[in-house]
């Protein structure tokens, strides 16, 4: 698949198999956004990219950001992500100590306030066996809103008896053992990915037309591969946008097709790719689809080479004109 106006690293991107497979799931599954999901071990994880590629959770962020850098994806902020200073994994346990002395033996104290008598202390304090008494007037309270009242709470550390408003956050990292303040860690962007309008509108003329073939040429009979790859005469391996093999004749006869895009005219050029690919393997029938039209020029050259021409503006345009084809070179 060839497409104009686009730059160079996003054309060699799209003729991917994995960037293929994955961006049609983008668009035709709906799919939408890639969003990450937090691993103790990687710290984030694009587990829709990893089912497609078959590879790693470093290969699957590596993919998503050459896609972003070429203007594919868009980035979107998702989430921060701590990470320990010491190691960088992303296997932090959060726990809450004394400030004072750092112990976690450390309990919440709800304070009361007698109503009647102004009394206020810790619950603790309050508490007889099963019931509440004011410890100065001994008075019982009963209703809660009515002769007491919550007003506030502060921690309490077993370990060294200070009394303190806010405990610590401490962070030890389940990797390496270091513990270390929120101040002290490392924090990093996570982003989830949609695709950009300008990707969107190019994969629709493309990425989506070579789906849509491969369905129809199974329902042939076909065995489809995209992209396919034949070894020439020459020793020189080729890639087309499709190979496909016919199952029902012995003779396996071999149909190559690739599709050229354009916002105005495909110009001769990928005319003259395809033949030379057909010059050296012998795969026949051949046929360019263009989209939305071929130059004059490359019109031309295509009948010459004996290459079939399909012009579409869509994906059903360019299926029902590659049904004609078919039923004349079957």
């Amino acid at each position: 698949m060839q497409v104009t106006e686009t730059s160079t690293e996003r054309l060699k991107l799209y003729r991917e198999h994995d960037v293929i497979l994955l961006l049609n799931r983008l668009i035709s599954e709906g799919a939408g956004e890639l969003k990450p999901i937090l691993d103790p071990v990687h710290g984030f994880r694009y587990p829709e990219v990893e089912k497609v590629m078959g590879g790693t959770t470093t290969d699957a962020v590596n993919l998503i950001e050459k896609l972003a850098n070429a203007g594919i994806l868009e980035k979107r902020f998702f989430d921060k992500i701590v990470y320990c200073p010491s190691c960088k994994a992303a296997n932090i346990a959060f726990r809450y100590v004394c400030p004072v002395c750092r112990d976690t033996h450390i309990d919440p104290k709800a304070l009361f306030e007698h109503i009647p008598c102004g009394y206020i202390d810790i619950e603790d304090r309050f508490r007889k066996d099963d019931k509440l008494l004011c410890p100065r007037c001994h008075v019982e309270l009963k209703k809660l809103g009515v002769d007491y009242k919550r007003v506030g709470s502060w921690f309490e550390c077993m370990a060294c008896k200070r009394r303190f408003d806010d405990p610590l956050p401490i962070c030890t990292c389940r990797s390496c053992g270091t513990t270390f303040t929120i101040k002290e860690a490392d924090f990093a962007d996570v982003h989830s990915y949609v695709l950009t309008a300008k990707a969107k509108a190019e994969l629709q003329k493309g990425v989506l037309f070579l789906t849509r073939i491969r369905d129809f040429l199974e329902k042939e009979g076909y065995s489809v591969e995209i992209p396919g790859y034949l070894e020439g005469a020459s020793g020189t391996t080729h890639r087309f946008d499709i190979v496909a093999s016919d199952t029902k004749l012995p003779t396996k006869n071999v149909l190559v097709i690739d599709v050229a895009s354009s916002d105005t005219i495909v110009e001769e050029h990928p005319v003259i790719s395809l033949f030379a690919k057909n010059f050296d393997t012998g795969a026949s029938p051949s046929i360019m689809i263009a989209v939305p039209k071929l130059s004059e020029s490359g019109k031309k050259l295509a009948d010459l080479y004996k290459i079939n021409v399909i012009e579409a503006t869509d994906m059903d345009e360019a299926v029902t004109k590659l049904d004609r084809i078919m039923k004349a070179v079957r």
